[in-house]
């Protein structure tokens, strides 16, 4: 049961982290041009 909870959780964040680098990296791009 906590193994289940743990993997959605993870899964989450990375959903959440991954627009995240995402919007980084294009304003590094942005503000070296």
């Amino acid at each position: 049961m906590a193994d289940k909870i743990s993997k959605r959780v993870l899964v989450l964040v990375s959903h959440l982290t991954f627009p995240v680098k995402k919007l980084q990296d294009w304003k590094n791009d942005a503000e070296k041009n």
